[in-house]
Order: C-alpha cells, then sequence, then structure tokens
C-alpha cells in the first residue's frame, strides 16, 4: 500500500545488491531519499489499472470491471520490460527489485508475463491503517474513508496476490522496520538467502504516536480495518 515504508524497505534491500529498475521516479519533499521506483514500471501498472477502469486510488475489486482479462498487448508489454532490464545486469550474484504498491493489484499480470520464471520472491510491508490514512491524507488530500478502504483493498489484495503466485512472502511491518530494524533484515535475509554487502540506510523517522481513532470514518469501517491488520500480525507470510 501507498505509504507504508515501501522506500524504506527498497534502500534496505540494496544493502543486501538489490538492482533498481532504470528510469527511477526522482525525489520529492514527502519523500526526499527517493521513491526507488520506475517511471517505465509505473506507466505500465497504470495502463493495467485503466484497462479494468480503475484509478491508482480506486477501491473496488478489478475483476467486477467490465474488461476481466488483460490484452495481449498488456502482457507483452510486461513481459519486454522484464526481459529488457534483465539484459542490463551483468553479475548473477545480485538480483533485481521490482517496487510499486500498484503491484498489490496488478502482480498477477506480471505474473502471467514473467520471462525466466524471474518473478522468484517477494517481500510484503505492512503499516498501521490508522498511520497510512494520515500519511496519504496529508500528502493527497484524501479524505479517511477513502483512504482506510483503500488501505484495505491493497493489503487484502497483496493477500490474493500470494496465493496467486503461490509463494510464501515474509511481511515486514513498517513500524517494526523503524524500531527494530535489525530483526526485520534478519527475516528478510533468511527468507531470501541474502547476505548483506553493504551497511543498511540510516533511519530518520521518528516514532510518532498512532491515533486511536480516526474522524469522519464509521466505526465499523474502522474496526474492520483493525481486525485485518491484528491478523495479519498473527502469521509470518502473507500467504496464509
Amino acid at each position: 500500500m501507498h505509504r507504508s515504508g515501501t522506500s524504506l524497505l527498497m534502500r534496505y534491500l540494496e544493502s543486501f545488491g538489490a538492482i533498481f529498475p532504470p528510469n527511477l521516479l526522482p525525489s520529492a519533499p514527502d519523500n526526499p531519499d527517493g521513491f526507488q521506483e520506475s517511471e517505465d514500471f509505473v506507466a505500465i501498472n497504470e495502463a493495467i489499472l485503466h484497462h479494468f477502469n480503475s484509478p491508482w486510488d480506486g477501491t473496488w475489486p478489478l475483476e467486477n470491471n467490465s474488461q476481466s482479462r488483460p490484452t495481449d498487448h498488456l502482457i507483452l508489454e510486461c513481459k519486454r520490460s522484464l526481459e529488457n532490464w534483465i539484459s542490463t545486469v551483468k553479475s548473477t550474484n545480485n538480483f533485481l527489485a521490482l517496487k510499486d504498491p500498484r503491484l498489490c493489484r496488478t502482480y498477477h499480470i506480471w505474473h502471467q508475463s514473467q520471462p525466466q520464471n524471474s518473478l522468484n520472491h517477494g517481500v510484503a510491508i505492512i503499516r498501521h491503517p490508522f498511520a497510512v490514512v494520515q500519511s496519504i491524507g496529508y500528502r493527497d488530500d484524501m479524505p479517511a474513508a477513502k483512504a482506510l478502504l483503500l488501505w484495505l483493498r491493497h493489503n487484502y489484495e497483496l493477500c490474493t496476490q500470494a496465493k496467486t503466485a503461490n509463494q510464501q512472502w515474509p511481511i515486514i511491518f513498517f513500524e517494526s522496520l523503524l524500531n527494530e530494524p535489525n530483526i526485520a533484515l534478519k527475516t528478510i535475509k533468511s527468507q531470501l538467502n541474502l547476505e548483506k554487502i553493504k551497511e543498511p540506510p540510516e533511519i530518520r523517522s521518528s516514532r510518532t504516536e498512532l491515533p486511536n481513532q480516526l474522524d469522519q470514518v464509521p466505526p465499523e469501517l474502522q474496526k474492520i480495518a483493525k481486525d485485518f491488520f491484528n491478523a495479519i500480525k498473527c502469521y509470518k507470510y502473507a500467504q496464509e
């Protein structure tokens, strides 16, 4: 989900030798260290969402729209992009790390089009829903109820996408990554069989108190989000 620490997680993966895709988005005031997202891959994900009649902040299931299957053109574009990226990597000791919050919703199409069985692993990062609502509301002026529905949609589909891939994706919680980074790094290292090649980035984030409730959001919806978040915390993998 957007505003959940995906950029920070990518910078940690870089310390294990991750190679980012080309044409990265520039930094911004709300993310001064960069997004670690490729404009090329974001554009393809936007095209996929548009095909299903959904904007980036759509909160409804993609399969409920009129066009339930991706076009051959979209699948081919995904495959070509991955192939072009793979062809630029010279060393087999490194690995490629693709990040875009939209992948929570579009991964099944990338999975269909992957060349050389290239999408072998995934890492899920999840942040407390109320913190995400505050952050995305500040950045995008998004109403709190819509932001909470967006959090539910992305994280629900993240779990279902792991099933589509038939993989177990280790879950990293944003709060743990800030407060106990060594534990989070140990999880990544053990599950993905990686060796750290340089020191991870220094965390400059500060701890903040989570609100007990959200204004202008029905209590029932808040309870659903909190219960879902607590249920995810009971599992080590996104697939289970």
